[in-house]
Protein backbone atom coordinates (compact mmCIF):
# COMPACT_ATOMS: atom_id res chain seq x y z
CA UNK A 1 0.00 0.00 0.00
CA UNK A 2 2.82 2.24 0.34
CA UNK A 3 4.13 1.85 -2.98
CA UNK A 4 0.39 2.31 -4.40
CA UNK A 5 -0.09 5.93 -5.01
CA UNK A 6 -3.52 5.52 -2.85
CA UNK A 7 -4.55 8.41 -0.85
CA UNK A 8 -4.87 8.07 2.84
CA UNK A 9 -8.42 7.92 2.92
CA UNK A 10 -8.00 4.81 0.89
CA UNK A 11 -5.33 3.30 2.22
CA UNK A 12 -7.05 2.96 5.67
CA UNK A 13 -10.15 1.59 4.36
CA UNK A 14 -8.33 -1.29 2.60
CA UNK A 15 -6.09 -1.97 5.84
CA UNK A 16 -9.61 -1.97 8.08
CA UNK A 17 -10.93 -4.53 5.33
CA UNK A 18 -7.67 -6.63 5.98
CA UNK A 19 -8.08 -6.53 9.20
CA UNK A 20 -11.72 -7.28 10.06
CA UNK A 21 -11.83 -9.97 7.13
CA UNK A 22 -8.80 -11.74 9.48
CA UNK A 23 -10.60 -11.15 12.96
CA UNK A 24 -13.46 -12.65 11.54
CA UNK A 25 -11.44 -15.49 10.77
CA UNK A 26 -9.90 -15.60 14.13
CA UNK A 27 -13.34 -15.46 15.78
CA UNK A 28 -15.13 -18.13 13.45
CA UNK A 29 -11.98 -20.67 13.88
CA UNK A 30 -13.96 -22.84 16.90
CA UNK A 31 -16.38 -23.54 14.32
CA UNK A 32 -14.05 -25.78 12.39
CA UNK A 33 -15.44 -28.53 15.03
CA UNK A 34 -18.77 -27.64 14.12
CA UNK A 35 -19.89 -30.91 12.24
CA UNK A 36 -18.01 -33.08 14.96
CA UNK A 37 -20.12 -31.46 17.45
CA UNK A 38 -23.34 -31.75 16.07
CA UNK A 39 -22.40 -35.13 14.55
CA UNK A 40 -21.65 -36.51 18.47
CA UNK A 41 -24.11 -34.19 19.67
CA UNK A 42 -21.15 -33.28 22.12
CA UNK A 43 -19.65 -29.82 22.81
CA UNK A 44 -16.79 -30.73 24.90
CA UNK A 45 -14.47 -29.12 21.64
CA UNK A 46 -15.79 -25.96 22.29
CA UNK A 47 -14.16 -23.80 25.62
CA UNK A 48 -16.65 -22.09 27.25
CA UNK A 49 -14.77 -19.79 29.45
CA UNK A 50 -12.87 -18.17 26.09
CA UNK A 51 -16.39 -18.14 24.08
CA UNK A 52 -18.12 -16.26 26.77
CA UNK A 53 -14.66 -14.00 26.51
CA UNK A 54 -15.68 -13.68 23.24
CA UNK A 55 -19.23 -12.48 23.76
CA UNK A 56 -18.27 -9.96 26.06
CA UNK A 57 -15.11 -8.93 24.16
CA UNK A 58 -17.35 -8.50 21.13
CA UNK A 59 -20.57 -6.86 22.97
CA UNK A 60 -18.50 -4.24 24.29
CA UNK A 61 -15.57 -3.31 21.60
CA UNK A 62 -18.72 -2.71 19.22
CA UNK A 63 -20.88 -0.80 21.99
CA UNK A 64 -18.00 1.65 22.09
CA UNK A 65 -16.97 1.40 18.14
CA UNK A 66 -20.99 2.19 17.56
CA UNK A 67 -21.91 4.49 19.50
CA UNK A 68 -18.49 6.45 20.70
CA UNK A 69 -16.29 6.33 17.80
CA UNK A 70 -18.58 5.38 15.04
CA UNK A 71 -16.26 3.52 13.14
CA UNK A 72 -17.58 0.73 11.20
CA UNK A 73 -14.16 -0.97 10.91
CA UNK A 74 -14.55 -1.93 14.98
CA UNK A 75 -17.77 -2.40 15.74
CA UNK A 76 -18.81 -3.96 12.38
CA UNK A 77 -16.12 -7.34 13.34
CA UNK A 78 -16.71 -7.00 16.81
CA UNK A 79 -20.88 -7.69 16.01
CA UNK A 80 -20.00 -10.46 14.38
CA UNK A 81 -17.46 -11.71 16.43
CA UNK A 82 -20.44 -11.57 19.38
CA UNK A 83 -22.68 -12.99 17.02
CA UNK A 84 -20.07 -16.29 16.58
CA UNK A 85 -19.68 -16.39 20.52
CA UNK A 86 -23.07 -16.13 20.89
CA UNK A 87 -24.00 -19.48 18.58
CA UNK A 88 -21.37 -21.10 19.86
CA UNK A 89 -22.56 -20.61 23.49
CA UNK A 90 -25.92 -21.87 22.36
CA UNK A 91 -24.24 -25.06 20.99
CA UNK A 92 -22.51 -25.07 24.26
CA UNK A 93 -26.51 -25.45 25.25
CA UNK A 94 -27.77 -27.70 23.28
CA UNK A 95 -25.40 -30.58 23.04
CA UNK A 96 -23.71 -30.34 26.74
CA UNK A 97 -19.88 -31.99 26.97
CA UNK A 98 -20.27 -35.69 27.99
CA UNK A 99 -16.79 -35.88 29.25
Amino acid sequence: LIFSGLGTAACSSALGLWAAGFFIVLCSSPFSTLRKVIASRDSSSIFAPMTAAQCVNGALWSAYGFFSIGDVFVWGPNFVSLLLGLAQLALKLLFPSKA
